[in-house]
Order: structure tokens, then sequence, then C-alpha cells
């Protein structure tokens, strides 16, 4: 190990320049990081309860409208585009492979369940997130 060291004062000094120089690039990374990780979850936070609050919305809509015309609002939205995600508030449990857990995972489920609760009074709401592949989804 002692071959290791340079033998003399200005490679020593260097080896110590060297090593400083690293260290205080690693300290910098580990905080922006840090930094970048936590906004990241700020900006999951937000958007999760917006998406909480328009699926509080539009279970409202949909329970204020007779049974009867449910389905043909539900088709008009599907002919129109609709969005990207999937809500279902049938008695009757849909199977969905569900996507592995994630701090942000954790994070929307709670905002999902919270919002439901406080706007529905729903409080048994099952959230999962499905593949695109497995939602029949192209």
């Amino acid at each position: 190990m002692r071959w290791l060291l340079p033998r003399s004062l200005r490679g020593r000094f260097v080896l110590i320049m060297v090593m400083g120089v690293l260290s205080a690039q690693l300290v910098s990374y580990a905080v922006w990081s840090s930094q970048v990780r936590d906004r990241h979850l700020e900006q999951v936070d937000e958007l999760s309860r917006n998406v909480a609050y328009s699926i509080a919305s539009t279970v409202r809509f949909f329970r204020s409208l007779p049974v009867e015309y449910r389905h043909i609002v539900l088709e008009q939205l599907r002919q129109m585009g609709g969005t990207r995600f999937f809500v279902s508030v049938n008695s009757e449990r849909l199977t969905v492979e569900d996507l592995r857990d994630s701090p942000e995972k954790a994070l929307i489920v709670n905002n999902v369940n919270q919002v439901l609760s406080d706007e529905l009074g729903i409080t048994e709401a099952v959230i999962e997130f499905s593949a695109r592949r497995f939602a029949g989804v192209e």
C-alpha cells in the first residue's frame, strides 16, 4: 500500500488536492440529488391531489346522472379521447396487475384515498397502478 503514496512533497500535495476536489464533488452531488428528489416528490404530491380532485368531481358528476344515461356519457367521453387513467367505482373489484411499490406510488395512493374520503365519503377505495399493456390501452 505504501507504494501508492507519492514520495515527493509535490506528489503528496497533488494527491491531497485531487482527493479534496473529488470529496467536494461527491458532497455537492449528494446535496443536489437530494434537492431534485424532494422537488420531484413535491410535484408528484401536487399533481396527484389535482388528479384526485378531478376523480372526485367526475364521480360526483356520474352519480348525478340517471343510471340509464351513464353509459351514453361514458361512451361519448371515450370517443372524444378521454384521459389515460381508469377509475372504477363499481361494487365488483376489477383485477389488475399492480405495479411495484415506490415512494411516489405511496404518496399518490395516500392523496387519492384522502381526497375521496373527504369529498365523497369513500373510505374503502383500492388504488392500483397498471402498466399500459395490462390496461388494454395502446
